[in-house]
């Protein structure tokens, strides 16, 4: 909570309070889901990628630490490609030059208003066998962590 400097605490509502705990809890849990489904996942040898070489990656993997259960970064802006995500060792590498191997999963770092613009462009890694979800949890193209 904030309040304009100088003036003295406002007291929060029992219910105020509340709310913000359960949401605390809601996030941790949501976090958790997602580091042990990444964890998962890279115990089994299966690839994870993740498109989207911004912000909302570098919160992702900080939140969650699991930039080791993560092969790259996708991203297709040219000035981004052969440099390293903020804060990790992931290279940052075109769509088109996704490392051979098996498919695996694309995680969408992307605002939610994008998804559907990045989810169509990402059709030829689907129609390699890709699946491809969001780090949003309530997005429809949600990651589902079993």
């Amino acid at each position: 909570m904030v309040r304009p400097a100088g003036q003295t605490p406002a007291h929060s509502s029992g219910e105020a309070i509340a709310v913000a705990q359960q949401f605390g809890r809601q996030v941790k849990e949501k976090v958790e889901a997602t580091a042990r489904g990444l964890r998962r996942r890279k115990e089994a040898g299966k690839r994870t990628v993740l498109f989207g070489a911004g912000h909302l990656s570098c919160a992702f993997l900080s939140l969650s630490q699991t930039a080791d259960c993560v092969e790259c970064i996708l991203d297709d802006t040219p000035q981004k490609q052969g440099l390293f995500l903020a804060g990790t060792r992931l290279p940052i590498v075109s769509t088109s030059h996704l490392p051979a191997g098996a498919p695996g999963l694309c995680l969408m770092a992307v605002h939610p208003s994008s998804e559907q613009k990045v989810y169509d462009r990402l059709a030829p890694l689907r129609a390699a066998g890709w699946q491809v979800a969001s780090i949003f949890p309530d997005s429809k193209y949600g990651v589902r962590w079993d």
